[in-house]
Parts: structure tokens; sequence; C-alpha cells
């Protein structure tokens, strides 16, 4: 559970954790979410394994662009500021030669979700990147924009995608399980009713 590490950053008053312009994690967000699902994979032997070889990857500081979903919905004036807050940088993890990292189509460790997976930063500065630098191998992906589900309905169709898999990381967020709808912005919010027990 990567919520108590991200508190602790906001409580340090360290910025990134969530694009000004988004709803979405921000860059720094994406690095402790992917540190905190490390520590967890230590404990495999794939991990060990591969933590114990030299290091496959590196980090640089670069600058880029993050989107704004918000900016549709601002006047003119506001838009102007939000091009301001959109503009950054963060460290990019990148193979030892200079490429970007990115996913790849088969790996010991398998990341499934939404969005969150990697949506507003770089390749090389996603969870999924920063999860090959904290683990030292690379990690596949299969999301989904919009819905996690549907990651394991397709898992389902092609078990084949799991052959080389050990362990599949799960990104989720709470309106994946709060919010009725399965794709796209629902045109009413129906939140079901929730039964209450008698005392």
């Amino acid at each position: 559970d990567a919520l108590p590490a991200l508190l602790q950053a906001r409580k340090e008053g360290l910025l990134g954790l969530i694009m000004e312009s988004d709803t979405h994690w921000g860059p720094l967000a994406h690095r402790i979410a992917a540190e905190q699902t490390a520590q967890r994979l230590h404990r495999l032997p794939i991990v060990r394994q591969s933590l114990a070889q030299p290091p496959r990857y590196k980090q640089e500081m670069e600058s880029f662009e993050l989107p704004a979903s918000f900016m549709n919905y601002l006047i003119p004036s506001l838009r102007a500021e939000t091009d301001l807050l959109r503009k950054t940088r963060g460290l990019i993890i990148k193979t030892l030669n200079g490429q970007e990292v990115k996913p790849v189509a088969d790996s010991n460790i398998m990341v499934i979700g939404d969005s969150f997976t990697n949506y507003g930063v770089p390749p090389g500065a996603s969870f999924a990147s920063c999860l090959s630098r904290f683990v030292n191998q690379p990690v596949s992906l299969l999301n989904f924009d919009g819905n996690t589900d549907h990651a394991f309905k397709e898992m389902a169709r092609n078990p084949d995608l799991l052959k080389p898999v050990k362990a599949v990381v799960w990104i989720a967020n709470q309106a994946s399980f709060t919010t009725p709808y399965v794709s796209g912005w629902p045109k009413e919010w129906k939140i079901p009713m929730v039964a209450k027990r008698k005392a």
C-alpha cells in the first residue's frame, strides 16, 4: 500500500504528488509508489537475483510537460497560468546506453491497471519504468485507461499473457471500487444505496 508513504511525502511538503492541472499522479507519486512496491517484491527469488546483478538502469533529470485535462473548463486567463504549472523537471529512468525505459512484451513482473500506471509522465518516469529500476529488471504492462477491471478480463481471455509472469502488480485506486461505471465519464452519477445494518 503506497498510501502511507504518499501521505508522509505530503506531510513533508514534497511537490509533484498530484498534477495541479489534472487528477492523476504526478512524477513523484509514480516514483514513491514504485519504490514501495519494489520493497514488497524483494522477497521474491527472481527479484533478489536481479538485485544481485550490476545495475541495468540509470536516472537523469530532464524537463517535460504534464497534461492538463482541466484546460477546457478554464477561462483563457487561467489557462495561461496552467501552462506554467505543466512545465516541470523530473527523474527519467534510462538504460545504461541512454535509452528511455519502457515496458517490454514479456517479463517476470507484470503491471496491470488503468491510467495511473503511466498517464501524465514520459515513459521513463512512469510507475512501470521506476519499478524496473528498483527491481533491476524490465517489467511488462497491461493497462486500459479509465478502467482497471479490463486488464483482468484480458488475462482471462488470453492466459498465455501470464506464462512468463511470476508476479502481478495491480495498480488500483479508490474510484475503481466506488464509481459505478466501466469506461468513459457517466452522464449521471448513480451511487448505489448502502444497506444499513441494525445495531
